[in-house]
């Protein structure tokens, strides 16, 4: 089952926050796709969201993987962000099968995202496929996507 978390900070922030967390619990993330990065490669290449060159857009594919645990196979997290909020996506993968203690691991380390240090949790994080998603709000969070 596919989960998303908002964040109302800047996706540089998240990112580093999550790869920190990652590294923590000795998970390895490749970034199979890195959309300022394709960005970066085109001349003359206006954000469709604002309309000009210089956008605060981002759009970063993660594959996760416990380096030691390999028969847990990887997980894909998904961050999108844009003028201060960040959606963080864990999607459902055919393998392994979902319930396997790596995904409770990033559901884990996704929820402990939204520490104390940036405000309370209002709720729990809810399965993308019913259209609801975990909201948390940080207060005069970043205004660069």
């Amino acid at each position: 089952m596919a989960h998303t978390l908002h964040l109302n900070q800047s996706s540089e922030d998240v990112l580093r926050s999550l790869v920190k967390a990652l590294n923590r619990r000795e998970l390895q993330a490749v970034a199979s796709f890195n959309l300022r990065q394709a960005r970066a490669q085109q001349v003359d290449c206006p954000c469709p969201y604002h309309e000009t060159a210089d956008c605060s857009c981002q759009y970063i594919v993660l594959l996760v993987f416990a380096p030691k645990r390999p028969s847990e196979g990887y997980r894909t997290i998904t961050l999108h962000g844009r003028d201060g909020q960040v959606w963080l996506s864990l999607l459902e993968s055919p393998f392994p099968p979902a319930g396997t203690s790596l995904e409770a691991v990033l559901l884990n380390i996704l929820l402990g995202l939204t520490g104390p240090d940036r405000s309370a949790i209002a709720d729990t994080m809810l399965p993308m496929d019913t259209g609801d998603s975990f909201n948390q709000n940080t207060e005069g969070g970043d205004t660069n996507g």
